[in-house]
């Protein structure tokens, strides 16, 4: 993420979710292009909840989501219910190495970097 001066006053800012109060089980909503082209052009909204307030490993600077992401949502904001930001998409678990691992297929374990 970056913070970027302009020398114009934006129509729009958004406003992010106060820090450590993202909660396990609030909802959230994903913005994203997945897989762009094949999916189109147009805005993606996919919601979930937060499924843990930790990451992979226990990576305390990331929030497990269940919304569905695909390439194309990573960067894109995470945002709770009242569209403050609660986060940045940044992966998915590997399905495929999971279950070749485990021999089961995980699902909806997805990733975002916490506000």
């Amino acid at each position: 993420m970056a913070l970027l001066k302009a020398n114009f006053q934006p129509s729009k800012i958004a406003y992010f979710r106060a820090k450590g109060s993202v909660r396990s089980g609030n909802d959230i909503i994903a913005l994203g292009f997945p897989l762009h082209g094949l999916l189109g052009s147009q805005l993606k909204v996919s919601t979930g909840i937060v499924s843990a307030t930790v990451g992979l490993l226990d990576d305390i600077s990331q929030l497990q989501i269940s919304a569905p992401i695909q390439p194309g949502n990573s960067g894109g904001p995470l945002l709770d219910e009242y569209g403050n930001v609660a986060g940045v998409v940044v992966a998915k678990l590997r399905a495929l190495a999971v279950a070749k691992a485990t021999g089961d297929i995980p699902q909806n374990v997805n990733f975002a970097v916490k506000d």
